[in-house]
């Protein structure tokens, strides 16, 4: 997997196929469909809410695929499962992943647009810890352009965070083609989009952010491979462009 990372670290993306195979997905899928979700269209902090699911999720496969791009302790800092139902889907437009959550506000350099929310605490931190994120996107259903794959900008996570005019000049976008049971390694620096499904198939994503670094002045994660575990929340994804 030594070359997902050279794609990962220079191209900003990474696609691998096979980690799971096709009875681990019909499991997954059907764990899920038991799962008392507070939404069709998906749900945050899906471990915290649905802790029983982890360990199908952390297969042999998806461990090793960790370990090669550098995320040996698995320190999960955000989990999302979403899906683009055929009679309700949406477009989402360029854009990088700039926040993290936390469970309580305290005021901390480098860390700036604070916004508390009902459950959590979301926060944008200095560049150096949002460059350190590995965000892995598990495909429980084949995914092409036309139900709604996920578009990048190949190596716009080395330019930072990119301000409204330097996104809308981008250009050179890919459409991350994958199969059921790959993963979509990526930079949350990386410019990424997606538009509506065409082909009334369903695109259902399970979507982990990881990152090794410890948060500065006792700042805690809102989500961890532990606290998922011991703790099932109560958080819902709607349909209008919270997912991806």
């Amino acid at each position: 997997m030594q070359d997902a990372l050279i794609q990962l670290q220079t191209q900003g993306f990474a696609i691998i196929p096979a980690i799971y195979d096709t009875a681990e997905i019909k499991r997954l899928t059907a764990t899920i469909a038991t799962l008392p979700l507070n939404s069709c269209y998906g749900e945050r902090a899906f471990l915290l809410r649905h802790p029983s699911i982890t360990a199908q999720l952390l297969t042999p496969r998806f461990q090793a695929l960790l370990a090669s791009v550098g995320q040996t302790q698995q320190q999960l800092i955000k989990s999302i499962y979403f899906d683009k139902p055929p009679k309700a889907n949406w477009s989402v437009p360029w854009h990088q992943d700039t926040t993290i959550y936390v469970q309580a506000k305290r005021s901390t350099p480098g860390f700036k647009h604070w916004r508390v929310k009902s459950h959590h605490v979301a926060v944008q931190p200095p560049l150096s810890l949002l460059q350190s994120i590995v965000t892995t996107r598990i495909h429980l259903d084949a995914c092409y352009a036309q139900n709604g794959a996920l578009r990048v900008i190949p190596g716009s996570h080395q330019q930072g965070i990119l301000n409204d005019n330097q996104r809308r000049q981008a250009k050179g976008e890919i459409v991350c083609q994958a199969p059921a049971g790959s993963v979509l390694l990526m930079k949350p620096l990386c410019l990424h989009a997606s538009q509506r499904g065409e082909n009334q198939q369903r695109r259902r994503v399970i979507h982990l952010e990881w990152c090794e670094q410890a948060l500065p002045n006792a700042l805690q994660w809102y989500e961890t491979l532990k606290e998922a575990s011991q703790n099932p929340g109560n958080h819902s994804v709607n349909g209008s462009g919270l997912v991806k």
